[in-house]
């Protein structure tokens, strides 16, 4: 056996001592409970009984047990971690509700394992209040979908001309078909169905886009998709924007990567990206912006470029901070490039700025998803 250090000894010590372990129980910010192993509660710290609401003399001493507290939607999660607490010792991390002496419900997160006292096994959890966590997840996701509006916002008027223009032309041809047919013209009749399923496509381009960015805004899940698609469709969205202003809009798609992510976010960063573009080439002599993807060394890039005046030497440091912005108050809320920064991030990528030449570029890189190979 290793002898311990002057320190380590000093250490078990202080750890044995019956007020040390007092304090950290009584003081902690965790939740901390004692339970029998049929769920009752022996001993819980202040921290546990501020996140249910009750006071220690309701709570302890097996006045209340686990299992009364528990909504019966977790049964099933709850017997999975009972039977991984007696094979293995421990259980967790697990996230359920409790339900307060309101009848409010507290959303948690629990770790636990076995200890033995006196013969008896009980049981030791650790308890966290999620109740902020999720709170600013929730507001993470209006700030998302607050940016969606803003980005669509702008964009609104256009798409509207964009659509009623080949609506147009389909109720021109489905006005002249029936003379067209009466009269055997067979030339006429295939430029009006020509014309009808090319405009149907150049409406369905964008309508396409819109299906897709009004959904998905709660959701984190992750899909692996092909990503010249969703740049087709976002450029297409941008793209009536860009007619109806009189800017050139140049795509250059040379990417046939998959990444994982989430494809409704990815469209809206470029959208995103593309407003705050037209709005750096309004007033610049050359109205130009560009969209390329190309894929390099794993990753996939995704570059919006303008022909605008690019950004201020003393705005640099401040361009994805939140609620920064130097449009007008009514012309942008400042979150744009803060929500898309973030958006990048959690699919493991980024977004970046640079200058290049007359040009401003910003650049989105997203890591390859690796072919997942044929399903057995």
């Amino acid at each position: 056996m290793v002898p311990r250090s002057s320190e380590d000894s000093q250490y078990a010590a202080l750890l044995a001592q019956e007020h040390f372990a007092r304090a950290f129980f009584e003081e902690s910010s965790v939740g901390l409970n004692l339970c029998r192993m049929d769920g009752r509660w022996l001993e819980n710290n202040p921290a546990f009984l501020a996140i249910i609401g009750y006071a220690a003399d309701e709570a302890d001493d097996g006045k209340l047990n686990y299992w009364q507290l528990t909504p019966r939607k977790y049964d099933v999660q709850e017997a999975e971690q009972l039977e991984r607490l007696r094979t293995t010792g421990r259980y967790g991390p697990y996230e359920k509700e409790f339900i307060r002496k309101d009848g409010s419900l507290v959303p948690v997160r629990l770790n636990g394992f076995v200890v033995e006292v006196g013969g008896e096994k009980m049981i030791w959890s650790f308890i966290e209040d999620l109740s902020s966590e999720r709170a600013l997840e929730t507001e993470r996701v209006k700030a998302i979908h607050g940016s969606k509006l803003a980005a669509l916002g702008e964009l609104a008027a256009s798409i509207a001309h964009e659509i009623n223009n080949p609506l147009t032309v389909i109720s021109a041809f489905a006005h002249t078909l029936p003379d067209s047919i009466a009269d055997g013209d067979e030339a006429l009749i295939t430029e009006a169905i020509v014309g009808i399923q090319r405009a149907v496509e150049r409406a369905g381009a964008i309508t396409s886009g819109l299906r897709r960015l009004s959904r998905g805004t709660t959701s984190a899940a992750f899909e692996r998709f092909e990503l010249r698609g969703l740049v087709e469709e976002a450029v297409a969205l941008a793209g009536a924007r860009a007619r109806s202003a009189g800017l050139s809009l140049e795509l250059d798609l040379r990417t046939s990567a998959r990444v994982m992510g989430n494809g409704v976010q990815i469209q809206q960063v470029i959208l995103n990206l593309l407003n705050n573009g037209f709005d750096a080439v309004r007033r610049a002599p050359i109205k130009q912006l560009a969209v390329r993807a190309v894929d390099v060394d794993g990753f996939a890039l995704v570059c919006v470029e303008d022909s605008g005046p690019g950004v201020a030497p003393e705005h640099r440091e401040r361009l994805f901070d939140r609620f920064f912005t130097t449009k007008e108050p009514d012309e942008g809320t400042g979150l744009g490039l803060a929500i898309s920064r973030d958006l990048v991030a959690s699919m493991g990528g980024t977004l970046t700025w640079e200058r290049v030449g007359d040009r401003t570029r910003f650049v989105v890189a997203l890591p390859c998803a690796p072919d997942p190979g044929p399903t057995p």
